[in-house]
């Protein structure tokens, strides 16, 4: 639930950078990966102070489980969205649900399965999730030009004699030619 509230975070704070840090600021899938991401890290964080039973690896099982959350969400929106060759609502809400259930049952099933805790282990999944909030952070605010950072909503086509120009955000041109394609 707080993953969709993230989803309108950045717009209702009228885009306020502390907020956009932590929330979606546009429509990439860079962006979407913070909707799974930080619930996850903040339910983690208040389950391993107020939890009486945490179990063994909770902190690895839990970051572990979050990233394999994450991973499901671009495999599954790039395969469908080849697939279909549009984005499709309700299908991507069906993504996310689904990606929060499997990200739980992964972090689950290493926690339940965890027979020893190495604390090293403890310590580097705790340092990769302040890798990822460190890159969430850097990355909405200067966004690589890579695909997974692109906001759909702002890539513009043009059609011109048989060519098509994508202009894509920050500083990228790309000239696609089409001409034996079409008659």
């Amino acid at each position: 639930m707080l993953g969709t509230l993230l989803h309108f975070t950045y717009d209702l704070s009228g885009g306020n950078k502390i907020v956009g840090a932590f929330s979606a600021v546009n429509e990439s899938t860079w962006e979407h990966l913070k909707l799974i991401f930080f619930p996850m890290i903040l339910f983690s964080i208040f389950e391993y102070f107020f939890a009486k039973n945490k179990g063994n690896c909770f902190i690895s099982s839990k970051v572990l489980g979050t990233i394999a959350g994450m991973i499901l969400i671009v495999a599954l929106f790039y395969t469908l969205s080849g697939i279909t060759g549009a984005e499709l609502g309700f299908i991507n809400i069906i993504i996310f649900i689904s990606d929060v259930i499997f990200a739980n049952f992964i972090s689950y099933t290493i926690q339940t399965s965890c027979i020893y805790t190495n604390p090293k282990l403890e310590v580097a999944s705790a340092i990769l999730a302040l890798i990822w909030i460190i890159a969430f952070v850097c990355f909405t605010f200067s966004p690589p030009n890579i695909g997974i950072f692109w906001d759909p909503q702002s890539v513009q086509t043009l059609a011109l004699n048989h060519q098509v120009f994508l202009q894509l955000p920050r500083f990228c041109f790309c000239h696609i030619n089409f001409s034996n394609n079409i008659s």
